[in-house]
């Protein structure tokens, strides 16, 4: 039978005739090629290690095909996709065009249902019951559901209904952590065996039977005694919603699992199977460990270390420090997430702070009505949640945040593609439907210092705000590199050639600067540390752009910064038009000095921090002001005036397609951050529907009700007013209306036509 996994087959209806040997060794199997795909890919690790003798278990009993398997979340199912025809397509896993991390029934009809966020199984559960009891059809659900899981209210509906119609459903408690009920020692042991049994469960329905017939007195005692009986065992909870409690049981021990699943299989009622099971089983470094293994990236299988780790620090890690150092100057911060206290950088406060911390569980609707009214009481709560999670608080951040105008602060982590999770965890919605809330501010960072300025900035907000970034790190931190290697290119141009010529010159002022600036980085530790960068601080650009401190843009506020390679002779080459550099030609000349304005902008903390308390978009460049003797003596450019628009993330993306249009197709392009998006800076935006014939957006959102869309709305209602004579040519280059599967972010992007190579010849297409 293992050989016919390793053949890739099908082999789920084979396990009902596998002896106990043969399925601890496909257990083994599965564990093994669970670890050599999730080290390369990455992937969830630990619940899915853990969960491999209950799925194995599942399948000798029942037949997938017959009885629904409904997994919770369904990021511990990896076993169920390799022992159904998936094992040589497991190598793909989360791969773009591979398979999912999850639960996909486009993948295969022995996936029942979708699964990615938590707590749904139960209601699925409870709707395939339904549908089989009117349909005659004597199979039942299996449900798999954690215990992490547990904690959200909509479980607790469906098990209150479920207990209620006394459906058949079999639930698989898979307990890994929290022990929601610990075992008594060896009579729980005992008893667990015994209730599990067929003789058990017959005698318990004569006895109900008997006490039903009984007269209200002896009735009332009858009942009593048999509740008596129940306080031994660790199902109160559930017997109380009137299903039947079995365990707890070593999820982890096969024969065990096949045997208790074999005994329950006929009862025609729910019934709850509590598993205790070891995250991380089988690969020592990760047992018991929750949440460092729970989802991993790529990893050495012999020592644990993640393969390859980014040097540019995260927006979570930029959240994580400056919250922190915001919560040490105020006390009235206080900080929630719902069940992800590292994933959302709030660790830090956890454990510095724990007072002022809190998790709610898998519980988004509680934590954000339970901060409403932190905020009511005269705290300033930070919500810190994912930007797919935040779905499933719609209405509380509507009903008891926004009508009550009550300063919330939103921390929309993993906002836009998240990659490999896939479609269920994408984060694109959130500019669509927080946009449409009246009373909440929203605005987005371009980078890690600027997210820093707006949590700094978000202390004083006296409504509703969300501040949204994404997850690994900005577009724009990457494009630093870029940029910075392009002026290098231009400079090293100019110096070779002027040496050719027999010319000294000596680097240009800003090259040196480069290179002096090697160590210059950002931190988030307070608004100081924010805009004065520390030589000796963790470098958060890799390359020698780093980011220019405040101090040297107060100090240097006048100075003409223009990348000029200077002779020793020469003094008045500043004066030349676009500052321009001897050895190279005007055209090299004027790419250079635009990114010599785009660069100083970028990195101005004083000028962005006003823009933002105003609300006010920034120009990074005005092709316009900047290129005005260039554009007279080139027609198409003077005809055609290109705006690029960029929100948050996006700003990334505008600033890599504008480098692709300047140095490679001699394209000049305005470069606007609109910072806010509600409100929006309405009078750049009406000067900019003015003045230019071609305006491109992007974000990391949908094009339906996205940024774009917000813009276009703008332009006709000022058309209507009178204030626009004509609507200038805008095209959102944003996501279109579909659900983005899972795979690498390069990639997603490419293949959504949203990557900078595909928008500079959309671009193009447009322009000519």
């Amino acid at each position: 039978m293992t050989q016919k996994l390793l053949n890739n087959e099908d082999i789920h209806h084979l396990l009902p005739h596998a002896s106990i040997a043969e399925l601890k060794s496909i257990a083994e199997l599965i564990r093994h090629r669970i670890l050599e795909v999730v080290s390369k890919n990455g992937g969830h690790l630990s619940s899915t290690l853990g969960a491999v003798e209950l799925i194995v278990g599942m399948h000798s009993v029942f037949d997938c095909s017959l009885h629904p398997f409904i997994y919770d979340v369904s990021h511990q199912a990896y076993a169920h996709k390799l022992l159904t025809g998936r094992y040589k397509a497991f190598e793909s896993l989360r791969q773009i065009d591979g398979i999912s991390g999850f639960i996909a029934p486009y993948e295969s009809s022995l996936d029942y249902f979708i699964a990615g966020h938590s707590s749904t199984s139960l209601s699925l559960a409870v709707g395939a019951a339904k549908a089989k009891k009117l349909r005659n059809d004597p199979h039942k659900p299996i449900v798999m559901i954690g215990d992490g899981s547990m904690s959200a209210g909509l479980v607790y509906e469906a098990l209150n209904e479920l207990g209620d119609l006394k459906l058949p459903v079999i639930i698989i408690l898979n307990d890994n952590e929290m022990s929601i009920a610990k075992p008594i020692g060896a009579i729980s042991k005992i008893l667990s065996k015994t209730i599990a049994s067929p003789l058990y469960q017959s005698m318990k329905e004569k006895v109900k039977k008997i006490v039903d017939k009984m007269p209200n007195g002896t009735t009332f005692i009858a009942k009593r005694f048999e509740e008596s009986f129940k306080l031994i065992t660790p199902g109160l909870l559930f017997e109380e919603f009137g299903i039947d409690y079995i365990g707890p049981i070593d999820g982890n021990n096969i024969e065990e699992v096949v045997t208790t699943l074999k005994n329950v299989a006929y009862l025609n009622r729910p019934v709850l199977l509590h598993c205790q099971t070891i995250k991380g089983k089988g690969y020592q470094i990760a047992e018991g460990k929750y949440e460092k293994w729970h989802g991993v990236a790529p990893f050495d299988l012999n020592t644990g270390q993640a393969i390859a780790k980014s040097a540019i620090k995260s927006p979570t890690a930029v959240f994580s420090d400056t919250l922190l150092s915001m919560a040490q100057r105020n006390e009235k911060i206080v900080g929630v997430t719902a069940a992800m206290p590292s994933g959302t950088g709030l660790d830090k406060l956890m454990d510095i702070m724990p007072e002022r911390f809190f998790d709610v569980a898998i519980a988004e609707q509680h934590a954000v009505t339970s901060m409403a009214a932190m905020a009511k009481e005269g705290f300033k709560p930070y919500i810190a949640i994912y930007s797919t999670f935040l779905q499933r608080a719609f209405d509380q951040i509507v009903h008891d945040t926004c009508i009550m105008n009550l300063p919330v602060v939103f921390c929309i982590d993993r906002a836009g593609i998240v990659g490999e999770d896939g479609e269920t965890h994408q984060g694109l919605l959130d500019i669509a439907y927080l946009q449409s809330i009246p009373n909440i501010t929203l605005i987005a960072p371009r980078d890690n210092s600027t997210l820093s300025l707006q949590l700094e900035y978000s202390q004083y907000v006296t409504s509703p705000l969300a501040i949204r970034y994404p997850r690994g790190q900005f577009m724009l931190e990457k494009c630093y590199m870029r940029l910075d290697s392009i002026i290098k290119d231009y400079d090293t141009k100019a110096r070779q050639n002027i040496e050719s010529n027999n010319c000294h010159v000596e680097r240009s002022e800003i090259s040196q600067s480069l290179d002096s600036n090697k160590h210059i980085t950002e931190s988030t530790k307070s608004t100081k540390e924010t805009t004065q960068t520390d030589s000796k601080t963790t470098a958060c650009h890799t390359e020698p752009l780093g980011e220019v401190s405040n101090t040297e843009s107060k100090k240097d506020s006048n100075k003409d910064f223009s990348l000029l390679s200077k002779t020793q002779n020469d003094k008045n080459l500043e004066s030349q038009p676009f500052g321009r550099v001897q050895g190279i030609g005007v055209q090299d000349n004027e790419n250079l000095e635009s990114c010599r304005i785009v660069l100083k902008n970028l990195h101005n903390a004083q000028n962005y921090n006003t823009h933002l308390k105003a609300h006010k978009a920034q120009m990074l460049y005005d092709s316009l002001v900047h290129t005005k003797d260039f554009i007279q003596h080139n027609t198409e450019s003077s005809r055609k005036k290109i705006l690029l628009i960029g929100y948050g993330n996006g700003v990334g993306r505008m600033l890599d397609v504008w480098l692709s249009l300047l140095t490679e197709h001699n394209i000049h392009a305005s470069l606007l951050d609109i910072i806010s998006l509600k409100p929006l800076d309405t009078d750049m935006l009406t000067m900019c529907l003015r003045d230019y014939t071609h305006i491109f957006v992007m974000s990391d959102s949908y094009k339906l009700n996205g940024v774009g869309a917000c813009i276009m709305q703008f332009a006709f209602s000022e058309l209507e007013r009178g204030n626009l004579a004509q609507i200038p040519k805008i095209i959102s280059f944003e996501i279109e209306d579909i659900f983005v599967k899972h795979g690498n972010t390069q990639k997603i992007e490419k293949q959504l036509n949203i990557d900078t190579e595909s928008l500079v010849s959309k671009i193009l297409e447009s322009y000519f």
